[in-house]
């Protein structure tokens, strides 16, 4: 019984050894004999050694035959890995910097500062990756760290080719997420001279701090306030940056003189939810002549006068946004019309009519975007006679109307639309939506609001 064990050991081992000699044969060629090695001196206490070798485990036999074709004491997988790399130096280590920073590109930048106490090779890496950053919004930093503002403090001096700051977004009633505390311009004229756009949404400002913002940052183009600012605040900004292109200002007073201060480089604005302290008069003169994008969403005590003095004022306006208020764009727009304007939002605006929806497509040749969502003056013959004389329109937002149906739908199966915005609950038909699907060949998306 014995003899047959050792002989069905003897012949499995043998067909292993062959198996696993065809294996190395098929997968890895066999590297050059290594050079002999010198002539030993006889080592002493040889008997010894060969009897602590009588007490090794046998090693498997592929792993045997790997050992004699490769002439090394190495085992299959530790031959596979130190082929792939020089000894001494990690795989990592051989990545050109170019692809360290295509790897730090998919993380987000909390982590990109993480991986910095991986080792030093990750640390210069990323290190060099922070340099070139020109984008920060600390919004991703709120749910990682307690304290943003110590880590706002020490990641800004690392970024010195920083352009764009946003600290905060916008929370419930436009409120910050995160309260940021005092605004401290000397960190950020040091850590960053060369930005361009602030947001400065959660910080406490004061007009002393504007002004000394403005000097720090001399080449600030974009600047987003804070809600419910003061006017002071306003007019200091306006003083301290004639070359300022674009202005934010949220739920706060804006003076008739704020708007005087406006500079001629200015190119959009917004003044949403905003209140006028004192009236604009019907003839007063605006700097807009570079005005191409004007946001007066609910704007309270804007009047019909004041609009048209501003719009008549603003001969390259591209953009114009209307929404939440009782005012009729037919009366403030020029009455020549607007032949520049392209995108134009009156959601919710109470001064919408049928009448609103001819004049804009006789008096707005080129205008590509129209919202005019839950205009409740509109009706079903208005919407049929006018949205198919729009030559250029692309981009049609028609949600909660309640008067959208078929006969609405097959206006405009000779438009050009790519994009339309409907309600579930309005009175089109499925096979209405197909048969505009088949006739409006440009028409890409369809999205029903539910």
């Amino acid at each position: 019984m014995a003899n047959e064990r050792n002989n069905r050991k003897r012949k499995a081992d043998e067909l292993a050894e062959r198996e696993a000699c065809r294996m190395v044969t098929r997968l890895r060629p066999r590297d050059p004999p290594p050079a002999p090695s010198p002539a030993k001196k006889p080592r002493r206490n040889a008997a010894k050694k060969k009897v602590a070798k009588k007490g090794r485990r046998a090693t498997p036999a592929a792993d045997r035959l790997v050992r004699r074709a490769r002439g090394t004491d190495q085992c299959m997988d530790c031959a596979i890995r130190n082929a792939a790399k020089p000894p001494g130096e990690p795989l990592f280590d051989r990545l050109p910097e170019e692809m360290l920073d295509h790897v730090f590109s998919f993380m987000s930048l909390p982590e990109v500062v993480g991986v910095e106490r991986v080792c030093t090779r990750w640390q210069q890496s990323a290190q060099t990756y922070l340099n070139r950053y020109t984008d920060l919004d600390m919004s991703e930093w709120v749910e990682v760290y307690p304290v943003p503002r110590a880590v706002l403090r020490w990641l800004l001096p690392r970024m010195p080719n920083l352009k764009r700051l946003r600290v905060s977004a916008y929370g419930i009633q436009w409120r910050p997420q995160v309260d940021w505390g005092r605004l401290e311009p000397d960190l950020l004229g040091y850590a960053c001279p060369l930005l361009t756009h602030i947001s400065l949404v959660g910080f406490k400002i004061a007009p002393k701090l504007v002004r000394e913002l403005c000097e720090a940052c001399p080449k600030l183009e974009d600047v987003t306030l804070a809600p419910r600012v003061t006017n002071a605040v306003v007019k200091m900004l306006l003083q301290s940056l004639p070359g300022l292109r674009v202005l934010h200002v949220r739920d706060s007073y804006v003076s008739n003189a704020a708007f005087e201060l406006m500079p001629a480089s200015l190119e959009s604005l917004t003044v949403q939810g905003c209140h006028v302290s004192d009236f604009i008069e019907p003839d007063q003169q605006f700097a807009f002549t570079k005005l191409t994008h004007l946001n007066v969403a609910s704007f309270m005590e804007l009047t019909t006068d004041a609009l048209t003095s501003i719009l008549s004022q603003t001969p390259l306006l591209e953009k114009l946004a209307l929404p939440s208020i009782d005012l009729r764009p037919e009366r403030c727009l020029p009455q020549e019309g607007a032949p520049v304007l392209r995108h134009l939002d009156l959601e919710a605006n109470g001064g919408v009519t049928d009448r609103t929806l001819a004049w804009l497509a006789s008096k707005c040749p080129k205008l590509e975007t129209l919202n005019i969502g839950l205009c409740n003056n509109l009706t079903e013959d208005g919407l049929t006679a006018s949205l198919g004389c729009f030559p250029k329109l692309r981009v049609l937002q028609l949600g909660y109307l309640g008067c959208v149906t078929d006969a609405v739908l097959e206006s405009l199966h000779e438009s050009k639309l790519q994009e339309l915005s409907m309600e579930i609950d309005d009175k089109f038909t499925m096979d209405g939506v197909g048969k505009l699907k088949k006739a409006c060949a440009t028409l890409k998306s369809i999205k029903i609001i539910s």
